[in-house]
């Protein structure tokens, strides 16, 4: 009785450190799932901890998110890629789709907040005519942070790079190199 005990419980084990072992579904088939996420085939959890299906999501009022672009990029530097989608909705946003754990998280963005996007997860957002900001995100607690990188404000002539004060050649200089960085290249729904 005590081996056929002891062969349970290794069994047991074996097959416990296996499952430890295994990726999850969800991260396995990140992309698929994100896709089927944006076609609507299966639910994320919105900002307000609701579940919706991306065609039901409201980007304004009554104005549906309806997908126009996407790109698939590991903005948080976690070495997942998440997924950026602009949407052609009369007011304009940008879904950032986010898989933690079995579940998959939506999070939007005003269409003038993440402009630019670059191969390394940067991008700028406008503040008004003149006013420009450099910034990358993370991704925790389900919960997007944007930090800003370099901001500028020809109206007001502040500049910052990393918080500190610059001069005006500093972050025109901050700008032109930030620029020659790759953008990256979104896909057209469909294609």
């Amino acid at each position: 009785m005590k081996k056929l005990l002891l062969v349970f419980i290794c069994l047991l084990l074996f097959v416990g450190c296996e499952k430890k072992g295994e990726e999850s579904t969800i991260l396995k088939d990140g992309k698929t799932v994100l896709m089927n996420v944006m076609n609507s085939k299966q639910e994320f959890i919105d900002e307000s901890g609701n579940k919706v299906l991306f065609k039901d999501f409201v980007i304004y009022e009554n104005d549906k998110a309806v997908p126009d672009k996407y790109v698939f990029i590991d903005l948080d530097n976690d070495n997942l890629e998440e997924m950026a989608i602009l949407t052609t909705s009369y007011y304009g946003a940008y879904i950032i789709l986010d898989i933690d754990g079995d579940d998959v998280y939506g999070y939007m963005l005003g269409a003038r907040s993440f402009v630019d996007l670059k191969e390394d997860g940067t991008f700028t957002g406008s503040g008004g005519a003149a006013v420009t900001g450099y910034s990358k995100m993370t991704i925790s607690n389900n919960k997007i942070n944007i930090e800003e990188l370099a901001y500028f404000d020809d109206m007001e002539k502040k500049y910052t790079i990393n918080g500190e004060n610059v001069t005006k050649d500093e972050i025109d200089n901050y700008i032109t190199e930030w620029n020659k960085k790759p953008s990256v290249k979104w896909v057209k729904v469909g294609e």
